[in-house]
């Protein structure tokens, strides 16, 4: 009997024939005669779709031609998830494959949902060989077999799994245009671009402390940061002495600003005893305290709830009552690319050192105004908040479905 003939009613099959990995090498980038590039940096984890990529320019040394409708599959750190379809030709990295289906076996339209499964990942990630960088080799790949639906199972579940990949591809479109409405918003608004009423022009020495700032409103002023919140640096306790941790103080690390994202933290992986506090440089932070990592993830922020310390990766902001702390937020959140460009460093680790932010200069509006801006922004982020929930509940629907079909 044929291939298709065994797989009608669902076999176990060879990877291999399953799929073809598409082996079209280009040598030169810059001569591929296409305008895309695809790394695995442009790949989202658990999409299919492919929204970012570089030129060909961008790169050089060996990479991989694809086709419309190939899937380009991170075979590095396969743990990533990283898989999507092409819908345009291109070149991608050396450090994926390109597969495209053996339609005679399987749904085409099936495979990537197929590869998406954690029936495949866990496979994957279990035959990858190495220690920094695991990879998949092709021909492992190839010999690992596995048990596919029925062709006719193939298309009713890829039918199905179409239309809520489109839902939450919908979904997932809609929170990043909220996102990039709430970037845009804050900028104007901490800036005052946006402000009603009679404005002035700024000054020489003002706009060379604001790049992009042209004019604010009158009743705004420019105003040295330290001269409207106290800059305090933050600092680890020492790990050899036990007794300065683990009591009831909440400690802010790189971690916990990258893990949580929101504007108020509230709790954090570890703390330090009041010895930790007593005996080190370590500061107890008031509720209220703007935190801002500078080294390696720059630009991070947060607003504290509680008295907590930071470490040294941050600095910290206690504002007096003429700033509003979650106004100092909303500015920190729309000058993080700014933050990235002032850091200085390799590219694996900046610092933007404590004296930046001594003299740092900030537009300043009336703390009524603020308390407005703060409360606009605060609306638009709960509704993107809301758009991303809605996305995430897509994502796991579409994800349900799958591994209880395919699994």
């Amino acid at each position: 009997p044929s291939m298709a003939e065994l797989n009608a009613n669902g076999q176990r099959m060879k990877f291999g024939e399953i799929a073809v990995c598409v082996n079209d090498r280009v040598d030169d980038p810059k001569a591929a005669g296409v305008d895309r590039y695809v790394g695995l940096e442009h790949l989202d984890p658990e999409s299919l779709a492919i929204r970012r990529w570089g030129t060909p320019d961008d790169v050089e040394s060996t990479k991989l031609r694809f086709k419309p409708g190939d899937i380009i599959f991170g075979k590095r750190r396969a743990y990533q998830r990283k898989l999507a379809v092409a819908d345009f030709e291109g070149i991608c990295s050396a450090h994926a494959m390109v597969l495209r289906a053996n339609p005679k076996v399987i749904v085409p339209e099936f495979l990537p949902f197929f590869m998406q499964s954690d029936l495949f990942m866990e496979r994957a990630v279990a035959i990858s060989v190495g220690s920094l960088s695991p990879t998949i080799n092709w021909k492992t790949l190839a010999a690992e077999e596995f048990l596919l639906p029925s062709l006719e199972e193939q298309t009713r579940l890829t039918a199905e799994l179409q239309v809520l990949e489109t839902a939450r591809s919908d979904a997932h479109e809609a929170r990043r245009a909220g996102d990039q409405f709430l970037e845009v918003l804050t900028w104007n608004l901490c800036t005052g671009k946006n402000a009603a009423g009679p404005r002035r022009e700024t000054t020489d020495w003002e706009h060379a402390r604001l790049p992009g700032v042209t004019s604010i409103p009158r009743d705004w002023s420019i105003t040295r940061l330290t001269d409207v919140a106290r800059l305090e640096s933050g600092h680890t306790p020492s790990r050899a002495k036990p007794e300065y941790w683990h009591g009831g103080i909440s400690w802010i690390s790189l971690a916990d600003i990258q893990r949580l994202g929101k504007p108020a933290i509230s709790e954090t992986e570890e703390d330090i005893a009041q010895l930790g506090v007593e005996n080190s440089s370590a500061r107890l932070l008031p509720a209220g305290t703007v935190v801002l990592s500078r080294t390696a993830m720059i630009g991070f922020t947060s607003v504290t709830t509680r008295p907590m310390t930071t470490s040294q990766d941050f600095a910290n902001f206690v504002c007096s009552d003429a700033l509003n702390p979650n106004f100092l937020f909303w500015l920190f959140t729309g000058m993080k690319e700014f933050f990235d460009y002032t850091a200085i460093g390799s590219s694996n680790v900046k610092t933007i050192y404590m004296p930046f932010f001594q003299n740092m200069q900030i537009a300043l509006p009336p703390r009524a105004a603020q308390d407005e801006i703060v409360e606009r922004l605060g609306a638009v982020r709960a509704q993107v908040d809301a758009l991303r929930a809605r996305e995430g509940d897509h994502s796991r629907f579409t994800a349900a479905l799958r591994e209880s079909r395919i699994g």
